[in-house]
């Protein structure tokens, strides 16, 4: 299914193998190939691990496999790793801090910016004070001031 011509099939195919090297070691060698593959292989293994950010086990291993997807050559790719951040407000400080601090330090672009600001101002939880460091950069990036609280 990974080597079909249907885009669709082969990101549902990345989809599954991502989710399953999260409980199998056994399978570090074929998420590899995905995490480093087509794009829409990249796009399923960035869904898979801002979906699972949060999740009690495999969350600091999905905090750790998603930053190097903020930095993808591919927009679509850095879009979908910035969705993490709709799980911002289940994450501790320090976690919030970790995640926000890799996604700052990449250089995200408009599309990235506008979804993690999106998720930040949802937040009900108090954010980390990276948050400042957002604010300036989304204004930069985006063009306009924030309203951040």
């Amino acid at each position: 299914m990974l080597k079909s011509e249907d885009a669709d099939v082969v990101k549902n195919a990345a989809l599954e193998v991502c989710l399953l090297g999260l409980d199998f070691d056994d399978w570090t060698e074929r998420v590899q190939l995905i995490e480093q593959g087509s794009i829409p292989m990249r796009e399923a293994a960035a869904m898979i691990y801002a979906a699972n950010v949060a999740h009690p086990i495999v969350g600091p291993i999905c905090c750790r496999k998603l930053k190097p997807f903020f930095v993808d050559s591919e927009v679509s790719v850095r879009t979908q790793a910035a969705l993490a951040f709709n799980h911002i407000a289940t994450l501790d400080t320090n976690s919030q801090a970790d995640l926000l601090g890799g996604f700052l330090s990449s250089n995200p672009g408009a599309a990235a910016m506008e979804v993690v600001v999106y998720a930040l101002e949802k937040s009900n939880v108090q954010l980390p004070d990276l948050v400042c460091w957002l604010s300036e950069s989304a204004s930069i990036v985006l063009g306009h001031p924030l309203g951040l609280s």
